[in-house]
């Protein structure tokens, strides 16, 4: 089927000025064709400033397959590995983006499980031979890795569902061997508590700890209760919180 190479649309009208009165005018009638130039230019306007450009922007596929993630550029301006293939020269669409997303969390989890396996070994060793502080703090930084490898899993699956919440709260200044609650809000409330949730909090210390959490009422977000092990100062961590529709 022929398509047409529209690039942009102009207004081309003629105004032609009759006498007041004159048979068959009158200013009325001026007066609506006037309407009628003003209406036709939002067309117009519409059509250059709105219409044309996001159609420039759909890749060829767009024409059979409807608008559909294969078929809608994620950022033409973007020339990062996220949204443009530099091999082609072209475009990435939004669900080859999504695609890129996928591979990176699976190649960074298979990296994470690595880590977390040498850590477990070296802990195990160091436990033998009586070497209790190193050991410590490599259990502390095993725990951190086995909360972000289940972080990076549920973000995996919210990628593969592209059906994912995710809510970034920063603690207060929690006390040493304290705790405090903080309450973790989604943007849009879930119609109920219906949802799991994947909570992990970042600390450059180590110290910080989550204990439990809990559900608030009416799917707006939940309560994460967070340990500070240091004995010796206070810290402060941000949580990371994700959930997912069941």
């Amino acid at each position: 089927m022929a398509t047409l190479p529209l690039t942009s649309l102009a207004l081309v009208s003629t105004q032609r000025t009759v006498p007041l009165n004159g048979s068959p005018t009158s200013q009325d009638y001026n007066d609506d064709q006037n309407d009628g130039l003003i209406d036709l230019t939002s067309i117009v306007s519409f059509i250059n400033g709105t219409l044309i450009p996001l159609l420039q922007v759909l890749p060829s596929l767009a024409a059979t397959a409807g608008l559909e993630g294969r078929a809608i550029n994620t950022d033409s301006t973007n020339l990062t590995a996220l949204c443009f293939n530099a091999l082609t020269s072209t475009p990435l669409t939004v669900a080859q983006s999504l695609n890129y997303l996928q591979n990176l969390q699976t190649n960074l989890q298979g990296q994470m499980t690595s880590l977390s396996t040498q850590v477990a070994v070296l802990s195990s060793q160091l436990s033998a031979t009586n070497q209790n502080d190193i050991s410590l703090a490599l259990q502390n930084f095993q725990s951190v890795l086995n909360t972000t490898t289940a972080t990076l899993n549920a973000l995996q699956t919210a990628v593969n569902n592209n059906a994912a919440t995710t809510a970034q709260v920063v603690t207060p200044s929690i006390a040493a061997s304290s705790h405090t609650n903080v309450v973790v809000g989604w943007a849009s409330s879930f119609t109920g508590n219906n949802y799991t949730v994947t909570i992990s909090v970042e600390d450059s210390t180590g110290f910080l700890q989550i204990d439990s959490w809990f559900y608030n009422a009416g799917g707006a977000g939940v309560t994460v209760k967070v340990s500070n092990t240091d004995s010796a100062a206070a810290h402060t961590g941000t949580i990371h919180a994700i959930a997912i529709p069941a």
